[in-house]
């Protein structure tokens, strides 16, 4: 079974939770680019990107990833 990996786990937690800009891969597989996903990931995110799907799916609100618009509307969100 493959999961996201613990160096990206920090990344992911604080996009959902503290609206940070992620790094490249994970901005594009939140904005669901799927090109651009497998373009930049590394060895081993390439087969762990079904892992962020279902995790996305399952656990992250609907409003945080989806579109490279939905995302753009979530790091705009950011609580005071």
């Amino acid at each position: 079974m493959l999961l996201i990996p613990d160096y990206m786990q920090a990344g992911l937690y604080d996009y959902l939770t503290k609206h940070v800009e992620p790094g490249g891969f994970l901005l594009a597989v939140l904005s669901n680019d799927l090109c651009e996903t497998y373009v930049r990931a590394d060895g081993t995110n390439f087969f762990c990107v079904p892992a962020y799907v279902s995790y996305l799916y399952n656990h992250a609100p609907s409003q945080a990833w989806g579109s490279p618009e939905k995302v753009a509307a979530w790091l705009a969100a950011v609580e005071s």
